[in-house]
């Protein structure tokens, strides 16, 4: 014989139902928009602060286009140097720029730096990390959201290493130039933007 339907109605009334799940979209909603708020106006005015700081490095542009010859279609990227940034970085969604530290690197090393940073660019990782970022927001309750955070981060680095280094001869030359870049960051002050 087939079994009684249950109604949830009786254990459940729908109008309890409906207050706690308004409960709860607030309990989660508050912070998810209070958090995504602050996510998007400490970018905006870290991206702000890098351009208004920095200025244009000619040698710079000039080794960028030397990488942009080894891609069939090249982007229009400008390249910065701001004394507040510690380590090299890509930013910008829309309007890229690659904004280095204010050290004396030599044509070498801006070739393997600019190319790391135009392969970021290339591959879409801003826009991933971007993402992640608004998904850690929604998600604040979510421990695994903010390792994935970390997780994926490192994942888009070692993927874009692996793509440098796919056509080089000498891969040691480049990892000497990352290696260098980290010390140089590691025992300086933060840096405008988070990493």
């Amino acid at each position: 014989s087939p079994l009684p339907a249950v109604s949830l109605e009786r254990y459940f009334p729908q109008e309890d139902t409906s207050l706690w799940l308004c409960g709860i979209w607030f309990l989660w909603g508050c912070p998810a928009v209070v958090l995504l708020v602050v996510f998007w106006v400490r970018y905006l005015r870290g991206v702000q602060r890098l351009f208004k700081l920095g200025r244009s490095c000619p040698v710079a542009e000039d080794v960028l286009e030397r990488v942009q010859a080894n891609h069939s279609r090249p982007w229009k990227i400008q390249v910065l140097v701001c004394p507040e940034v510690k380590i090299p970085l890509g930013v910008g969604l829309f309007r890229r720029r690659i904004v280095l530290s204010q050290e004396d690197y030599s044509r070498e090393e801006l070739f393997y730096i600019l190319q790391h940073e135009y392969i970021h660019f290339r591959k879409g990782d801003l826009w991933i990390k971007f993402l992640v970022c608004i998904f850690c927001c929604v998600f604040w309750w979510n421990p695994a959201a903010h390792l994935l955070q970390k997780d994926v981060s490192q994942l888009l680095e070692l993927r874009c290493d692996q793509a440098v280094t796919r056509g080089l001869e000498d891969k040691s030359a480049y990892l000497f130039v990352l290696l260098d870049a980290v010390k140089r960051a590691s025992g300086e002050e933060r840096s405008v933007l988070p990493p």
